[in-house]
């Protein structure tokens, strides 16, 4: 039986969960990417990694989306200190 933490024991395949999760990762790493490279802003990256999050939230793997959640919350309090200047 297939759990969204755990590959299939007579696979080794990850679950769909795990690859969601993994591409998800891999999507806002490169996003973050391309902000440090300064070809999108910190407003757009923000709208990215909220649409990610929201759209994976329940079907990836709890750690995944905590860590998809800390950029999110990283990225909102940024903003907010910016605004606050």
């Amino acid at each position: 039986m297939m759990t969204d933490t755990h590959t299939n024991d007579a696979t080794e395949w990850p679950s769909f969960a795990q690859e969601l999760g993994r591409k998800s990762l891999e999507t806002v790493e490169t996003w973050v990417k391309r902000y440090n490279a300064r070809k999108i802003t910190a407003r757009e990256l923000f709208i990215l990694v909220s649409a990610i999050y929201d759209s994976v939230s329940g079907l990836v793997p709890r750690d995944d989306l905590d860590v998809i959640g800390a950029v999110h919350e990283e990225l909102r309090q940024a903003s907010k200190k910016a605004k606050a200047k």
